[in-house]
Parts: structure tokens; C-alpha cells; sequence
């Protein structure tokens, strides 16, 4: 693993060797292997962008609890990418997500709060999670955050300011 992010994150980056270490550790069961191999499939890097593959990657990282591929899985199922398209499975891996730290799961959940893709759609727990996201150091949710705030009353604040504390408390 460690190897591959010499080859990807170095002065030099080699994304090919990059992917064959990655895919080496990967294959071994090393969650953070798994995840950087599913995010060259997704990208395209070293290899050719393959959603399918990628979304093989995330899932079994995902299943060992990584935030980061389960909101790229959230994200997979939202675009429809390697997937067929699902709000109902992406809000699941994005809620996932956001309790394992991922701070633009929040975010993404929240913006499904506010198209009410596979949710109701609900301001006060759109807010309480851009608020979460911002708390993680997502500058796109401060700005989706602030936006909202505009429309919405003082009790509605209010109370999307409790979910907060409520959600700190437990996480």
C-alpha cells in the first residue's frame, strides 16, 4: 500500500505502478488500498475509467466500515455511475458515511434533504448536516448552509441547531 501512494502522491507520480500496488494490497484485504484502487477506476488514473470496477472497490472497503468509500458509494448510487441510479441505497451509504466522518457525505445528504431525493425533503436536517460538513471543513456546505438559513425561520435554526449538538454528543 504504502508503496502505491509513493507511485500516486510522490514528486514523481506513476499512476500505472501506482494502481498494480495498490491492486496488490487490495487484494489483500487493505481497506485504504481498496479505496484509492476503487478512486483510480473512478478517475481514471493508470487505468481506464471503469464506474463498474470502482464501485467493486468501494463496496468491499465500504463493508469494513470506510467512510470515504461509502460516500463514494452514496455518491455512485446518486449519479447512477457503475450503478443503477438509487436514492434510496445512496441515502444509506451516505448515512453510513457521515457516522464514520466523511465530511462531504454530509453534505451530499443534505443536498438530497433538499430535492427530497429518496427522503422527504426536510430544511432543519438539510442544515444540521451542512452544518456537520462545515464543522469537518467542507467550504461547499458553508455555502449551501448560509443559503438555506435565509429561508428558513429562527425556530427552524433553532432546531437544526440541536440535531447538531445531538449528533457531536454521539459522534
Amino acid at each position: 500500500y504504502q508503496i502505491g501512494r509513493l507511485y500516486k502522491y510522490g514528486t514523481e507520480p506513476n499512476y500505472k505502478k501506482a494502481v498494480r500496488w495498490f491492486r496488490k494490497a487490495a487484494e489483500q484485504g487493505h481497506i485504504l488500498a481498496q479505496y484509492e484502487i476503487g478512486m483510480m477506476y473512478y478517475e481514471g488514473e493508470g487505468v481506464s475509467q471503469d464506474y463498474e470496477l470502482a464501485f467493486k472497490w468501494h463496496l468491499k472497503a465500504a463493508i469494513k466500515e470506510d467512510g470515504f468509500s461509502q460516500a463514494m458509494l452514496g455518491h455512485m448510487y446518486i449519479k447512477g455511475q457503475g450503478v443503477t441510479k438509487d436514492y434510496i441505497k445512496a441515502r444509506k451509504w451516505l448515512e453510513k458515511a457521515v457516522v464514520n466522518g466523511d465530511p462531504f457525505a454530509s453534505h451530499e445528504l443534505g443536498i438530497m434533504y433538499i430535492n427530497g431525493e429518496g427522503v422527504t425533503p426536510d430544511n432543519v436536517i438539510a442544515h444540521a448536516l451542512f452544518s456537520i460538513s462545515v464543522s469537518k471543513g467542507n467550504s461547499d456546505a458553508a455555502k449551501n448552509r448560509d443559503a438555506l438559513t435565509k429561508k428558513m425561520t429562527t425556530q427552524q435554526i433553532q432546531k437544526s441547531k440541536k440535531l447538531v449538538k445531538q449528533w457531536m454528543t454521539l459522534n
